[in-house]
């Protein structure tokens, strides 16, 4: 799971994860504040997006702790 602000540049990370066959899941949080440069803004990410990317991946982690295929 990749927590990331609102105008990061959402693709680079995924196209990794997918070459490797990798699962991918990533939050982007509301900015804080406009004035930083792009990417490196403060950001909040939602609780209740949170929760539920978190209940996702509890949902794919099989009996022995491992991600499914």
């Amino acid at each position: 799971m990749i927590l990331s602000p609102a105008d990061w540049p959402g693709r680079f990370f995924w196209d990794i994860a997918g070459q490797f066959q990798l699962h991918y899941l990533e939050v982007f949080g509301n900015l804080d504040s406009d004035k930083a440069p792009i990417s490196s803004s403060p950001f909040r990410i939602d609780m209740e997006d949170f929760r539920s990317v978190l209940n996702l991946l509890i949902e794919w982690i099989d009996s022995s702790g491992k991600l499914r295929a």
